[in-house]
């Protein structure tokens, strides 16, 4: 049942952002879990704490899915109270970034779990991942993070062939990035020629080869 809710949880944060309604998103979410008994199951059983992963739970995937959705329909009531000249929202913001952020470290680094199965399964990943790099983008307002600092010109290079839509690189260039910038030892070890340089166009890559 829960994963009914996740799957309509891209297009309620489609109809946030268009503001369809005219309300507020706080007040669109409040409305919309406060008599919903499976979402606020889900919210006791889920740990939200933003010092920890959701890599603890039996199911680890819709614990995933499900703190994703929560902590994007926050961004984007935080989002409006930002407009709003509310400080307060920018902390809301960010305490859901924090968490997120914890979640996809966990992912990338600590869980030997195929990307293939984590797109396949059932809990929208794809459409939720878009939510969120739209979210980053809008609330970054183009200003470069602290990794897009670090790229290389082969990395910026690559990063420019991903499609505007999903960001998906051509298969091609994506292994063939992979087979120069890819072998882990390069990026594991202490005298690594890839020390401080920004992974995120490794996993880009890696993630591109998964979908294709």
């Amino acid at each position: 049942v829960l994963r009914h809710r996740i799957e309509g949880c891209p297009v309620f944060l489609d109809a946030l952002a268009a503001k369809d309604n005219g309300i507020s998103a706080k007040i669109s979410f409040e409305s919309l879990i406060r008599g919903d008994t499976v979402w606020n199951d889900a919210i006791e059983a889920v740990n939200v704490d933003i010092r920890v992963s959701s890599h603890q739970h039996d199911c680890y995937l819709g614990s995933l899915a499900f703190q994703m959705c929560y902590s994007l329909c926050g961004m984007a009531a935080a989002s409006e109270e930002i407009e709003s000249g509310n400080d307060k929202g920018l902390l809301d913001w960010e305490e859901h970034w924090r968490k997120l952020s914890i979640e996809l470290e966990a992912l990338m680094f600590h869980m030997e779990m195929p990307w293939s199965v984590l797109l396949h399964s059932r809990w929208r990943f794809g459409p939720l991942f878009t939510r969120l790099t739209r979210a980053v983008l809008e609330f970054g307002g183009g200003k470069p993070s602290s990794c897009d600092e670090a790229m290389w010109p082969e990395d910026r290079e690559l990063l420019e062939h991903g499609d505007q839509d999903s960001g998906i690189l051509p298969m091609w260039q994506a292994e063939n990035y992979l087979v120069q910038h890819g072998a882990p030892k390069q990026w594991r070890t202490s005298d690594g020629s890839f020390i401080r340089r920004c992974h995120f166009s490794v996993m880009a890559a890696a993630l591109s080869l998964d979908i294709w």
